[in-house]
């Protein structure tokens, strides 16, 4: 685990080069900080709370001629927390960019005092990054990456050099857990969870709004019966009251009110099946 963000704690409960100032914590994302508000956010900014973070996101095209530079901005509603986005020239091969990446990374860490910690989550950063000298590294695993489409090549390989260098591991779930635990002596499982704090807000708000109009359960069938074509020989006529009259199921004692093949039958309101599909 981390030591508060002074350093990882190896297995034998030593933190690994510990450090007396403060740390800064640089975290590389393939996930934008604006996008959905997830894992890298939920820890990025509890780490803020003690030391400053910087997260790095995946470059963006620069406006036609124009130079590689850095877009810096705080982050809105995260005290503590800086976001870098670089921005490139289009086109050039893949060692031209990484070059540009790692002097615009270089010369903003040139400003930066004190230790400094890498957290990556993405092992395609590590062409621009590699040169570095971190007082800790960590890979935080949340997804198989090479797994998706339209993966790189060569990120089977990065995730190797990253496994070497990394002080600490943690994977995103235990099936990664497993997948991992034998390809470093430092693997934890630390699974991700709901952020209480952040998310408690809007369910007041829910609750609030919702306690001020009525609510009426609407228990009708999957599908509207009266879309089905009559029977020349049925001569009841049709109901204007809604399907939601009873929880239980239909009168039985009517032909067309039985339920239909194709859907499995309701359970009774009260009966163990009744509350089947809220259960996980």
């Amino acid at each position: 685990m981390l030591n508060g963000v002074g350093g990882a704690v190896g297995s034998s409960g030593e933190a690994a080069r510990p450090t007396d100032r403060k740390a800064t914590l640089l975290c590389f994302s393939h996930l934008r900080w604006d996008f959905v508000f997830q894992r890298p956010q939920h820890l990025m900014n509890r780490f803020a709370r003690t030391a400053p973070v910087v997260v790095w996101e995946e470059p963006v095209d620069a406006e036609h001629g124009a130079s590689p530079s850095l877009y810096i901005r705080p982050a809105a509603n995260s005290a503590n927390v800086t976001l870098i986005t670089p921005r490139l020239p289009q086109g050039g091969s893949e060692d031209e960019r990484s070059a540009m990446l790692r002097q615009l990374l270089d010369g903003y860490l040139a400003g930066v005092s004190g230790p400094l910690i890498a957290w990556y989550y993405t092992p395609m950063m590590l062409p621009f990054s590699r040169h570095l000298d971190p007082a800790c590294t960590v890979y935080d695993c949340m997804d198989e990456l090479a797994n998706f489409r339209f993966a790189p090549r060569e990120l089977l390989d990065l995730e190797r050099e990253l496994l070497e260098r990394a002080d600490v591991v943690f994977t995103g779930g235990y099936s990664l857990y497993e997948s991992k635990k034998q390809r470093h002596g430092n693997v934890h499982p630390f699974p991700s969870s709901v952020d209480r704090a952040h998310f408690s807000a809007a369910r007041g708000k829910m609750r609030r709004a919702s306690s001020r109009r009525p609510r009426r359960p609407n228990i009708s069938p999957p599908a509207s019966r009266s879309s089905r074509p009559r029977s020349a020989t049925s001569s009841a006529p049709m109901s204007a009251s809604p399907a939601c009259a009873s929880p239980g199921p239909p009168n039985s004692s009517s032909p067309d009110a039985r339920p239909s093949s194709r859907w499995p039958k309701a359970a009774t309101a009260g009966s163990p099946k009744s509350t089947a599909c809220f259960r996980r």
